[in-house]
């Protein structure tokens, strides 16, 4: 504080590094029940990436997920999977009057294409 009265503190640059690019999406909820967001981002030295998410809530308890991600998109022909594709799923249920089941599901690609998958069972309980 004795610096910033005394003026011995250097004054402050402006920044030059500014990132220009694009960044749009769209998000639409119908009646509270269903959503779906869809997200592009495209930056100056970056490739651009996709975003996509679908939501469904058919109660409290009774929902479901799904999402579609891809960065990193190469220059070129657009493939909807390739190698920098993630599709994510989730799934929750009630198995008892306090009890769900959440199941999920992550499936990236390798440089060939071929799936790889990983599965995962959770439980939430309610107290």
């Amino acid at each position: 504080e004795k610096n910033k009265v005394k003026g011995a503190l250097p004054p402050i640059s402006q920044s030059t590094g500014r990132i220009n690019g694009l960044l749009a999406g769209i998000n639409s909820r119908i009646m509270n029940i269903a959503e779906l967001l869809i997200l592009y981002e495209a930056y100056q030295d970056l490739l651009p990436s996709l975003h996509g998410e679908f939501a469904l809530r058919i109660g409290p308890r009774i929902n479901g997920l799904l999402i579609y991600e891809q960065k990193n998109i190469p220059l070129g022909p657009f493939n909807f999977i390739n190698e920098n594709t993630k599709l994510y799923a989730q799934a929750q249920y009630p198995i008892a009057q306090n009890v769900d089941v959440i199941l999920k599901i992550l499936r990236t690609f390798d440089p060939n294409g071929d799936p790889i998958d990983y599965y995962s069972v959770d439980t939430k309980i309610y107290f």
